[in-house]
């Protein structure tokens, strides 16, 4: 609780926040490279991902995805 031990934590939470990014730009030239041969799938990944987004929209209005999440809670307690 003092100055110093403030500032030893604000050191290791910056580290913590930054570290993840830096891992992440070291793997920036692979990933744009398997990027390209994947490019090919993503007309079907978007209109999939639509159609994700547009079924959990309805079940949202429709108040489905409360008795889903109960049905799971119920048969699956580890997850609730």
């Amino acid at each position: 609780e003092t100055v110093g031990e403030g500032v030893r934590l604000l050191a290791a939470y910056s580290a913590g926040m930054t570290l993840p990014f830096i891992i992440a730009a070291g793997f920036i030239r692979p990933f744009l490279k398997w990027m390209q041969g994947f490019r090919r799938h993503l007309g079907r990944i978007e209109k999939a991902m639509g159609l994700l987004l547009i079924l959990f929209g309805v079940l949202i209005a429709t108040e489905t995805i409360n008795w889903i999440a109960n049905w799971m809670v119920m048969y699956w307690p580890t997850i609730g």
